[in-house]
């Protein structure tokens, strides 16, 4: 499965839409509604529709010995729990592991975010500890609109991958400029490992692992 992911800026204050195509072919858009702090975002003209509700979750930073910091509450469909975690390891800046964490349909995917400098950023979903999709993101934003090339196997629901993309577009790449280049660098061992080089190669000639 390969599709691009766009964010499209609409006419007015701070609107904006989401459009999914395969081979310049809009097969889905996401539109956003919100209510206070909840967000809503409605996927339509797909053959599963569905819908993302995201809201802001905020931790008591006081409490120290807290192992899985919620992020945000993602509920996805008619799923009426938390399911999009930040998960953090470790004490200091050089040994703290973290990943954004999603459980669906009993199902447990783990995304690592990795800075590859002019390359992209590039956002590896596992799933039991295999690279399963990939979220590239490109570097350069026009206009606050985002591209992103979404890589995955085909068995892997397409509410997940939606799910993690507006989430980091949300709170990562929420640009209004005309013209931004933002590239990440990523040095720590452990991320750099979770990085499969061959593996959008792999969805792109079919092969099956």
């Amino acid at each position: 499965m390969i599709y691009s992911f766009d964010k499209r800026i609409d006419t007015g204050l701070n609107k904006f839409h989401y459009e999914m195509s395969d081979r310049n072919t809009i097969f889905a858009t996401v539109s956003r509604d919100w209510d206070g702090d909840v967000f809503l975002y409605t996927c339509k003209d797909f053959k599963n529709e569905f819908s993302i509700a995201l809201r802001r979750k905020y931790h008591d930073t006081k409490q120290k010995d807290i192992s899985a910091l919620i992020c945000a509450d993602c509920q996805i469909g008619n799923i009426n729990i938390p399911v999009l975690h930040c998960i953090k390891k470790g004490k200091n800046i050089f040994n703290n592991e973290y990943y954004w964490e999603i459980t669906y349909e009993n199902q447990t995917y783990k995304c690592y975010e990795i800075g590859r400098g002019k390359e992209g950023t590039f956002y590896c979903i596992h799933r039991n500890e295999v690279t399963v999709a990939m979220l590239a993101k490109d570097p350069i934003s026009l206009h606050g609109e985002n591209h992103y090339d979404c890589y995955a196997y085909d068995d892997i629901p397409i509410e997940v991958l939606t799910a993690f993309n507006i989430y980091f577009d949300v709170h990562k790449y929420s640009y209004g400029g005309r013209y931004e280049n933002k590239t990440l660098h990523t040095w720590q061992k452990w991320a750099k490992s979770k990085f499969d080089p061959d593996f959008i190669e792999t969805i792109r000639t079919n092969k099956i692992i």
